[in-house]
């Protein structure tokens, strides 16, 4: 089953209970402190190395750390595969085919991977800190934008008016230069307005 497939599959449902509801909301508050604070740990390190040095240490630091990960999550399979029995084991062609996928994906993801992170890092000799959050939180427009075009999936009309306000609501957070008091509170009402479900 393909990650992207296995991927919205898991998500695509509504979380029904209270502790569901509250430790999502947990992990997207800490997904983006730990994503807001890496930009301004970013803007410094460009001060100091180059944009390729930067991303090489920093990715290498994230590679070292995956590697206990993938092994433990290898023998989790292999445990589960020996459960399952010869019958429901994956034939040497399929195997084969599986592992061409996942080079092939790796190399594609990868290499997408590369030419972004280094783009972004570059962009903060340009720019300032917001305009480079702006610009790559625009993921937010993009994901249905790409679910809609490339995997035929129906988005509802709420996540676009929640995406639209969301986009606008981080304009305001990013914009620089002194704001209202009204214009302080339009922020908080997008921001909440990026919670709007289907």
């Amino acid at each position: 089953m393909p990650l992207c497939y296995h991927i919205s599959e898991n998500f695509s449902g509504v979380v029904t209970t209270k502790k569901g509801q509250l430790k999502g909301g947990i992990f997207l508050i800490l997904a983006a402190v730990i994503w807001g604070l890496s930009f301004v740990a970013q803007s410094e390190g460009l001060e100091v190395i180059g944009t390729l040095t930067f991303n090489g240490i920093r990715m290498i630091m994230g590679g070292t750390v995956l590697l206990p990960v993938i092994a433990i999550m290898s023998g989790v399979q292999k445990s589960k595969n020996k459960k399952l029995g010869s019958a429901e084991q994956k034939t040497p062609e399929e195997k084969k085919k599986d592992r061409k996928s996942l080079i092939v994906g790796g190399l594609v993801c990868g290499t997408v991977l590369c030419v972004a992170s280094n783009l972004q890092q570059a962009a903060f000799g340009y720019t300032t800190v917001g305009k480079v959050g702006f610009i790559t939180a625009l993921y937010m427009l993009l994901v249905p934008i790409i679910s809609l075009v490339f995997f035929k999936k129906r988005v509802s009309l709420p996540v676009w008016i929640g995406v639209g306000l969301g986009v606008v609501g981080l304009y305001l957070l990013c914009a620089s230069g002194s704001l209202s008091r009204a214009r302080s509170a339009l922020r908080y009402i997008f921001l909440l307005s990026t919670n709007i479900r289907r």
